[in-house]
């Protein structure tokens, strides 16, 4: 069995999560942390790409480029959203066939959304992530909603869903990573290419955005 260091830390909350022979093991931590961590030498190195904050998600990318490099190990690139999506499967024992919309809240009145569908395989992305207003209608019809950002939206929950109030883990990222090595779906890249994927490159509003007339 690989050693496998999972990273992520797309939102305020940081936290790792380690694949030995010997078990899984998980930590949350904080930004400050995360950029002094240090274990023994895994084989690969497994990090949130995004969306999610513009630091966060620098901070994340970076520290695993860095170890990465050092190391001379693969790094390999998940999607925060399937992260959340794999919480809610993990923690609500969702079974399959079953739709999940994973929102994380982006701030400045927007949301990052993605939808993906569990079947027997695993979960597979059914909408890919996209920026939405938190007043907008979803583009698809899910059996859950997950993430910080479903309580920002009252109106979906006409729909009967479950909502779990969630920020991404390394943990799910672990296993979201290990499903996609095992399958094929996923492989291991150079850290040099490794990439945020911010969906949304504007980090703050205007003062005309925002309102604020020039003096």
């Amino acid at each position: 069995m690989q050693t496998i260091l999972a990273i992520e830390s797309s939102t305020q909350l940081c936290s790792i999560a380690l694949a030995t022979p010997t078990g899984v093991f998980e930590h949350r931590i904080t930004h400050a942390q995360l950029t002094h961590a240090g274990c023994k030498h895994p084989d690969m190195i497994v990090v949130a790409m995004g969306p999610g904050a513009f630091t966060s998600l620098r901070v994340a990318v970076g520290t695993a480029q860095g170890l990465a490099l050092g190391w001379a190990c693969p790094v390999v690139a998940v999607d925060t959203l399937a992260a959340l999506a794999q919480q809610a499967r993990r923690t609500l024992g969702l079974l399959a066939p079953c739709s999940i919309l994973a929102v994380l809240d982006a701030r400045m009145g927007e949301l990052y959304c993605a939808g993906y569908t569990l079947n027997e395989l695993g979960l597979s992305c059914a909408l890919p992530p996209y920026l939405a207003a938190y007043e907008a209608s979803p583009l698809i019809q899910s059996d859950c909603v997950v993430g910080n950002a479903a309580r920002l939206m009252s109106r979906w929950t006409s729909w009967g869903t479950v909502q779990l109030d969630a920020e991404p883990l390394a943990i799910d990222v672990l296993t979201l990573a290990q499903e996609g090595l095992a399958n094929g779906s996923l492989r291991g890249m150079d850290a040099a290419l490794l990439q945020p994927a911010y969906v949304r490159d504007q980090v703050a509003l205007t003062e005309i955005q925002r309102g604020v007339l020039p003096s």
